[in-house]
């Protein structure tokens, strides 16, 4: 116990005044705390370079989902080192949110503004984010004179204004839950009942 006491107290600067006084179990406590996040950590980070290695497609939910679980493992780490040394690393806590603002910004959803409501695929500008990505690629390889079958896409513009109706969501959300997709007649009843008299008026 002498020992674990004396490994808990080091790194102290001659000079710098005895932090608070933590007691030993409350140190312990918050020392498990600090292995686990940091065990969490390593292994959120191990996930990601495995995908990496096997070709796995990052889709933005997984980036999202992933970094916020990075982000909370790596507070309850700070928190746990600064309890654990009566707030002699509170600075680390700055430094945290400061990276987990910028991260967060990086991340954020583009935002939907006024726009097309819909391009031919031949036709989608590059950048156009609105249009998704499996699209604009499509988009590309047309006007590369690659063969595409014909088709065009509907905008994340056009899909909020059809969403913005009230009650279309929800009768949209009840629709589907009614559907059972191996019935062909269900689903044709399905997109006529959403279609038919809900259209988008311009």
């Amino acid at each position: 116990m002498s020992r674990l006491s004396r490994w808990l107290g080091r790194g102290k600067k001659a000079g710098a005044g005895p932090p608070p006084s933590v007691p030993l179990p409350t140190k312990f406590a918050r020392y498990k705390d600090l292995l686990a996040a940091n065990s969490a950590i390593l292994n959120l980070i191990a996930d990601m370079q495995k995908k990496l290695a096997e070709g796995f497609l990052f889709d933005m939910h997984y980036v999202r989902t992933s970094t916020g679980d990075l982000s909370a493992h790596v507070s309850s780490l700070v928190g746990a080192l600064i309890e654990m040394t009566g707030g002699r690393y509170r600075a680390l806590e700055a430094a945290r949110e400061a990276a987990e603002a910028r991260m967060r910004e990086r991340l954020s959803p583009p935002q939907v503004g006024p726009g097309p409501l819909g391009y031919p695929l031949e036709s989608i500008p590059p950048g156009a984010f609105q249009a998704g990505g499996k699209a604009e690629k499509l988009g590309r390889l047309a006007a590369a004179g690659l063969s595409v079958p014909a088709g065009f896409v509907v905008t994340a513009w056009a899909q909020r204004l059809f969403f913005e109706v009230p009650g279309r969501l929800m009768m949209v959300s009840n629709q589907m839950d009614m559907l059972m997709f191996s019935d062909a007649a269900a689903e044709h009843y399905a997109k006529e009942f959403i279609a038919g008299g809900y259209s988008l008026s311009l």
